[in-house]
């Protein structure tokens, strides 16, 4: 155990346990609940949009072999049951790297389809979604500050299926209306259910990381109601989670004392995504679009594209020649290329036709990626080497849709319809939209506009 753990006097399950059991709606500010929303839409309208594409196919076809039940696959004609549409859900959530991020990895796609997964059957409150899904997400943003997630990545760890997993748990106890035993059992169980390897970014397996966090949490919480648990020293001891997955690197202490203090979704929360694809390659991409609209340059004619990035992002971004549209989400050659060429990178950008075009692959010759440890993690310098000896340079520091430059409530709805609208057609889009935003008022309308997703494919 480390000091900051025996600081803590108590299992820092325990402390999880006894902070959340009595949070209520009302202990939410209004702030951290209108986020939530936007959250929530935000990633509803990413997994709607993943049902036409590799991923979502794969999905549907999943369902009809898990077991009949009771709960929604988004989309889907098939009802399963809660565990299983905790996973389907936050699979499709993830499926095409277009939900939130941040927390040092992706939050809501661990949290949220769990939560619906767990409340469906009884037609929960909204406010009840909310106070849960709330929960899940100061429990991720709260250990992400306290643990190195960019060591992890180059442990091997995908931050999202460590940091989900309790995440999920949390929330799933919420939402199940836990007792603080049960909830310190659920935590403690779910420490042991497996994470997800960042070597499988660039693979369908990397949304399965995000879909098994959210079906662990509930199923470790439905679990813990039945009388399963775990030692509940797990996350700070030796052999224990903490150990295994984060260097034994945890302030647990910091951890448990600044839960809910401010509720970490309103201090530095997600950032939602402009574009499809890893958000490591994201600076880059809004550094070109902004050199593009300053400057008038032929494409055709440049010499040399150099970025230069911390070496922690090439560990995540390594498929310099993707073979695939996924991968090519994570290859950063790609990303210049297709952005200088063809502007804001769109869903139908990361097809497996486009990895192959000539012209394509032509520029992502001329891109040179350096590695300079001076940046910070996240940070990005683009260098554009024309044939008259010009250089256009741009280092962005700020990404639009991050806490420093957040996406308007408008922005987040646009970004919602382009997802959801080819996909549900625009009445049931309008309905989806308008229930999430009112879930705060309305539960039911939220579970009918659910209700009317179905059948959106076959």
């Amino acid at each position: 155990m480390n000091q900051e753990a025996r600081e803590t006097q108590q299992e820092v399950v325990v402390g999880i346990a006894r902070w959340l059991q009595p949070v209520t709606y009302a202990d939410i500010p209004p702030k951290a609940i209108d986020l939530a929303k936007l959250f929530i839409l935000d990633g509803i309208g990413v997994a709607v949009a993943a049902l036409p594409e590799k991923i979502g196919k794969a999905v549907v076809r999943l369902v009809q072999y898990m077991g009949s039940g009771n709960a929604t696959v988004i989309g889907a004609p098939t009802r399963v049951a809660p565990c299983d549409a905790a996973f389907a859900n936050g699979a499709l959530m993830h499926g095409l790297d277009f939900d939130d991020m941040s927390f040092g990895g992706h939050a809501t796609t661990c949290i949220l389809p769990a939560v619906v997964a767990a409340l469906e059957e009884a037609r929960a409150s909204g406010r009840d979604i909310l106070t849960a899904y709330s929960v899940g997400m100061e429990v991720f943003g709260r250990l992400a500050l306290v643990a190195p997630a960019d060591e992890m990545h180059e442990l091997g760890w995908h931050p999202t299926g460590v940091f989900g997993l309790l995440a999920s748990a949390a929330a799933s106890a919420k939402a199940l209306h836990l007792s603080e035993r049960e909830t310190a059992d659920a935590i403690s169980l779910v420490a042991s259910f497996g994470c997800g390897l960042t070597r499988n970014f660039g693979s369908l397996a990397k949304p399965v990381h995000a879909g098994h966090a959210a079906r662990s949490g509930l199923q470790a919480a439905v679990m813990a109601r039945e009388g399963f648990g775990g030692i509940w020293t797990v996350l700070e001891s030796e052999h224990g989670f903490g150990v295994a997955y984060m260097a034994n690197k945890v302030n647990w202490g910091a951890f448990l004392s600044g839960l809910g203090n401010p509720w970490r979704i309103t201090f530095r929360g997600p950032s939602i995504k402009q574009f499809p694809c890893c958000g490591a390659n994201h600076r880059t991409i809004q550094a070109l679009l902004n050199l593009r609209a300053a400057h008038s340059f032929d494409v055709q004619d440049i010499e040399k594209i150099e970025v230069r990035i911390h070496p922690r992002t090439r560990v995540i971004l390594f498929h310099e020649r993707p073979a695939d549209g996924y991968q090519a989400k994570f290859s950063l050659p790609f990303n210049v290329a297709v952005t200088l060429l063809a502007g804001k990178p769109q869903i139908a950008t990361y097809s497996d036709g486009m990895i192959s075009n000539p012209t394509v692959l032509q520029l992502m010759d001329k891109v040179v990626v350096v590695a300079d440890p001076d940046l910070e993690v996240s940070g990005s310098v683009v260098r554009i080497c024309l044939p008259n000896g010009q250089v256009l340079e741009r280092q962005e520091k700020v990404l639009h849709g991050s806490p420093d430059d957040p996406m308007s409530e408008d922005e987040v709805i646009a970004k919602f319809m382009d997802n959801a609208v080819p996909v549900l057609g625009r009445p049931r889009a309008d309905a989806l939209c308008a229930a999430i935003l009112s879930l705060d008022k309305d539960g039911e309308r939220f579970w009918q506009a659910l209700d009317g997703c179905r059948h959106a494919v076959q």
